[in-house]
């Protein structure tokens, strides 16, 4: 009988095996445009504690083979990227 963590590890590992989608070059654009969108309604940049755990989020959702986790991912790159470079320019 194995454990279960082992099995919890396979069920896991089996999503990883699947294989990469490819993202098209429209659909990355529309990723990134709406990921910045979100910066022209905030009254403040995030903190850059913030920023840290979205890097984290962004970091792990980027290894899911599925392609709408992938375009979530990039988008909140882009965002990521907005908001850094606006605490670049403000400082």
């Amino acid at each position: 009988m194995q454990p279960i963590i082992f099995s919890l590890f396979t069920c896991l590992f089996a999503i990883w095996r699947k294989p990469v989608p490819l993202i098209s070059l429209n659909l990355a654009a529309l990723a990134i445009i709406l990921g910045i969108f979100p910066l022209l309604f905030l009254a403040e940049l995030p903190q850059q504690k913030v920023i840290q755990y979205l890097v984290t989020i962004a970091f792990c959702l980027l290894f899911f083979p599925y392609k709408m986790i992938r375009l979530i991912s990039l988008g909140l790159w882009a965002f990521i990227f907005g908001c850094w470079h606006g605490h670049h320019i403000l400082a």
